[in-house]
């Protein structure tokens, strides 16, 4: 089974995001102006190997969710595991 496009919009009011909930079933994709105040997206660097995420500890338990990119929680090769923050690969390769 196919998964419907995802309906992207630059910016969302409550009253927009209830209207797509309640006529639509596709996935909505929001435009990053509504994240871009959030404090992660300038202190979570790539460029210094994440180091403000790698401070809070190598051995800290993290949840993962592993799946194919653009399916979802309903796919059924999806998983939720649990390991060490330093186990985790967090550059890119």
């Amino acid at each position: 089974m196919a998964l419907p496009a995802a309906r992207y919009i630059a910016s969302v009011t409550p009253s927009v995001l209830k209207s797509h909930l309640a006529s639509t079933r596709r996935p909505l994709h929001i435009g990053e102006s509504l994240t871009s105040h959030w404090a992660a997206r300038s202190k979570w660097q790539l460029s210094d190997g994440l180091a403000a995420i790698r401070a809070v500890g190598e051995d800290k338990e993290v949840e993962i969710e592993v799946g194919k990119r653009g399916r979802g929680y309903l796919d059924p090769e999806f998983q939720r595991i649990n390991m060490g923050l330093g186990a985790y690969p967090l550059r890119r390769a």
